[in-house]
């Protein structure tokens, strides 16, 4: 829910906001006719309450922006296997808190050049309330718990110049941060390992030009930007030292960099708007030391697995229905190349290109357009792609009762989500 007042002092922003999620997942692990190996249950219930406050408003020459930020989540999760050896499962519940100040400051040096600076500070704490693994005889059996708590300040500034009516260009710089947390899932190694992984930081460094054309109908903008990591969160599901199972975890690669271009381009013709966007982005890791344990070598120069090319196409067509309402009518092409997998750049994690289609007719009626209804269907051509890959979970059991190489090599999908379609119906409180 959003509010807003406006004061001598400038506009009073409050958004809150309430979210109950909940996920249920089964796999047959071993992607063989025999039951070898089966994931009877990965499911994760998440409650989320937050609350945001900001104010803005300008001086002359002047603007500024301060707020503040409140977080609550509670995420309790199941993780449940049937295997030959065995059953075992996990049970973990993690409660997070996260607040957060923040301020924006902006001023007008000439008419054509603007400078803003930022600075955001943030704390976040995390309680691990419980962790239970029952290894059902074929792993390891514990209960613990554990408390993280940590934060910090993150500045940002920018600088751009207006070089005339059409071209303004522009530069960036911000640090960003991601907390860390625990890894509430199976652990197949002898002993337990700190399941615990540190908050991540970054440093981006922006350089662009927006343009506008055609009396403000036709917009390109470009921009290239460099990132680097320190203590970069990595999502692994490998084997490691002492274990012969494989097991899903974050850790913290030592330092990784990404860096590329976007380029957007908008064109307005009478009641038609047309958009797209291409993205490009090389990521590589830096530094990785030992990521499966003492003497398991260096990552360094392996790709961090995204894409690195990104597209999107877009029409649209909006008009009146004479006085009483609003039609707009959207199709949307998206498409992303092969994404990679773990960082050990096993060519057999590599997913499909992805490429879909989304339509939509949104409806805006009532005293000033305070109703809204929506009919999107998503992937409206239902393609099929796997968009993630990995090596097959069972393949340590598999080994262990003497399986073929070509199923220990064989690997486990996920398929994009199908052709999905829905109505939405808003209404805005004035």
């Amino acid at each position: 829910m959003t509010l807003k007042r406006d004061f001598a002092i400038g506009q009073l922003t409050s958004i809150s906001a309430y979210r109950d999620a909940s996920t249920v997942a089964t796999l047959d692990d071993d992607a063989w006719e025999v039951p070898v190996q089966h994931l009877l249950d990965w499911s994760e219930q998440q409650e989320q309450i937050s609350q945001e406050i900001r104010l803005n408003g300008d001086a002359g020459r002047f603007g500024y922006l301060v707020g503040g930020y409140f977080l609550h989540q509670q995420t309790d999760s199941v993780r449940s296997v049937a295997s030959v050896l065995g059953q075992l499962q996990v049970e973990g519940e993690v409660s997070s808190q996260y607040t957060a100040a923040f301020t924006n400051l902006s001023y007008e040096f000439t008419p054509r050049l603007k400078g803003e600076l930022g600075l955001r500070y943030t704390h976040e704490s995390k309680d691990l309330d419980s962790y239970t693994q029952d290894g059902g005889g074929v792993l390891l059996t514990f209960q613990t718990d554990d408390h993280r708590s940590e934060g910090g300040l993150t500045p940002s500034a920018s600088l751009s110049f207006e070089a005339n009516d059409q071209v303004t260009v522009f530069t960036r710089y911000a640090q960003g941060y991601k907390s860390g947390g625990f890894n509430v899932d199976i652990v197949t190694s002898p002993t337990l390992a700190d399941i615990a992984f540190d908050d991540e930081r970054t440093d981006t460094y922006e350089i662009g030009a927006k343009t506008r054309w055609l009396d403000g109908r036709l917009k390109v903008d470009l921009t290239a930007f460099h990132t680097t990591f320190d203590d970069l969160q990595v999502s692994q599901f490998e084997v490691l030292s002492g274990a012969v199972l494989p097991t899903l975890r974050i850790t913290n690669a030592a330092s990784a960099h990404t860096q590329g271009f976007e380029a957007n381009v908008e064109l307005i013709l009478d009641k038609w708007l047309f958009t797209t966007q291409i993205g490009y982005a090389n990521s590589e890791v830096d530094d990785f030391p030992d990521p499966l344990g003492p003497g398991s070598g260096n990552w360094k120069g392996s790709s961090l697995g995204g894409p690195q090319w990104t597209t999107s196409l877009l029409a649209q067509y909006a008009t009146n229905i004479g006085n009483r309402a609003d039609l707009t009518v959207t199709a949307e092409h998206l498409y992303q190349d092969a994404v990679g997998g773990d960082l050990n750049d096993d060519p057999r994690n590599i997913s499909d290109d992805l490429s879909l289609t989304n339509l939509s007719i949104a409806l805006a009626f009532g005293k000033n357009r305070q109703w809204r209804t929506r009919l999107w269907v998503n992937n409206a051509f239902d393609t099929e792609s796997v968009v993630e890959r990995r090596q097959n979970p069972a393949a340590g059991i598999l080994a262990l009762i003497g399986m073929p190489v070509e199923i220990l090599d064989s690997t486990v999908g996920m398929y994009n989500m199908p052709r999905a379609y829905g109505l939405e119906v808003a209404f805005r409180l004035e």
